[in-house]
């Protein structure tokens, strides 16, 4: 797992519109954390839409 002051420092409103893999996230560790949204909120996330041009907004609208 990533030090958090490995990641990029940008303002929060500026990294909801940005890809996930552009946040210093490497395929497992988001792939961890998909599996954990899906497990805390007991959904199944559609694949085809869990791209590397993914942002955070992208990611909640699927979630609602």
């Amino acid at each position: 797992h990533r030090d958090l002051h490995s990641f990029p420092t940008r303002r929060s409103s500026d990294l909801d519109n940005i890809p996930i893999n552009e946040l210093g996230i490497d395929s497992l560790d988001f792939f961890e954390f998909i599996v954990h949204l899906e497990e805390a909120y007991g959904i199944k996330l559609p694949s085809i839409q869990l791209d590397n041009k993914l942002t955070l907004n992208t990611l909640l609208a699927i979630i609602k």
